[in-house]
């Protein structure tokens, strides 16, 4: 579900077999075995099906995991945090013997997590009353020793309630310290629309932003009221505009193509961008969806992507990159866009980083294993990574 890299090197994989999965690769993509047992830490709570969803480092390398862990069947979910040491042994100073919760309703889903300058958490997810309720989504913030932050929100929690269906799976940080989420808003699932919500430091909604604090697209198709908008990963260019990625498509007959949105500071459409203010980018003979976004130095925009065969079902996972103005960049890859396959099996594209030598890093998953692949900068597969 996420990733993060050392200042040494060293890749961190989070995702879910049962329980947490937490694996630390070395730069040339080995697991490292001096991690945990074998390169991997596993950790289970309640002995349901428990998932990590979010990673970030501290300055000496320490893991702080964050994830949802299942209490009682689905009728009691709560929020997670776990703090591990450079070793992948648990450090027992953060929280309660390492470990951090809290229960905003029955059932509490994280799906983002970031980190602030200060050393800050701020997790974000959907809490829900019962299996049926999608119509709210939070944001807590923990300090770095793993209390709850009092002075954020109420009692270190905020939550905000939509009259229709809201996704939550996307947030960000501005580099004035405010926060956004973005996900999909929807109507009964009939045209549905990428939306991005601003929030002040304190947990605040900021009204300024948008309408009323969010900013939202709509994607509309010809010939249906049903169109398939999902929004994946947003992020803030250095000028402050903020750009969503996604799908958009077809619900009637389950097509889509990827999508890109960009907003101003205000949260208004940037019509100077692609076409209005968006770009859609077809995969031939497939369908496609961006999953995680990441901004160069020079303002150039990294996109990963799942494409799937629409005959066959497989699909390679593809690495874009895009100028200023929403193009495809012709000089990255063929015509701006690069596909890695796995045989006959399809790859999830989840996460993705940027090394400070200009190297790529796309995670995710294939064929029920944990998958990471890293790129040279000119775009080439490293070739020193391997199935291990």
């Amino acid at each position: 579900h996420s990733s993060a890299v050392q200042n040494d090197g060293k890749i961190i994989l989070v995702g879910e077999y049962g329980a947490f999965v937490i694996e630390r690769y070395t730069e040339d993509g080995v697991l490292d075995e001096g991690f945990g047992v074998n390169g991997r830490v596993t950790i289970s709570f309640y002995g349901y099906s428990d998932a990590a969803t979010g990673v970030v480092l501290d300055n000496e390398n320490n893991i702080i995991v964050s994830g949802y862990r299942v209490k009682n069947s689905i009728t009691d979910i709560d929020i997670v945090l776990v703090k591990l040491k450079s070793n992948g042994s648990i450090d027992s100073s953060f929280g309660e013997n390492g470990i951090s919760s809290l229960s905003i309703d029955k059932l509490n889903y994280t799906t983002g997590m970031i980190q602030q300058p200060d050393g800050k958490i701020i997790i974000s997810g959907q809490n829900m009353k019962n299996e049926y309720d999608f119509k709210s989504i939070f944001l807590a913030r923990f300090n770095p020793d793993g209390s709850i932050d009092s002075s954020f929100g109420e009692n270190g929690y905020i939550t905000s309630r939509f009259e229709n269906y809201v996704t939550c799976t996307s947030i960000a940080l501005q580099e004035d310290g405010k926060i956004l989420v973005g996900g999909t808003l929807s109507l009964n699932l009939i045209r549905p629309s990428y939306y991005v919500a601003r929030y002040n430091h304190d947990g605040s909604i900021d009204n300024s932003f948008g309408e009323n604090g969010i900013a939202s697209y709509t994607f509309e198709g010809q010939g249906t009221e049903e169109w398939d908008n999902e929004l994946h990963s947003i992020i803030v260019q250095p000028d402050g505009k903020i750009i969503c990625g996604g799908k958009q498509g077809d619900y009637s007959d389950f097509s889509y193509d990827m999508g890109l949105v960009r907003f101003n500071q205000n949260g208004t459409l940037d019509n100077s961008y692609g076409e209005n203010g968006v770009v859609k980018i077809n995969y031939p003979n497939h369908f496609s969806q961006i999953n995680t976004l990441m901004m160069q130095p020079d303002g150039k925009l990294i996109a990963g992507a799942t494409a799937q065969d629409n005959i066959v079902g497989a699909g390679p996972r593809l690495l874009m990159r895009f100028l200023d103005n929403g193009e495809l960049d012709p000089g990255f890859a063929i015509n701006g866009i690069q596909a890695t396959t796995n045989s006959n099996f399809s790859i999830a594209c989840k996460s993705g980083n940027l090394e400070p030598d200009g190297k790529i890093i796309l995670a995710g998953y294939s064929n029920s294993r944990l998958l990471v692949a890293r790129y040279n900068g000119d775009n080439v597969l490293a070739s020193n990574f391997k199935e291990v």
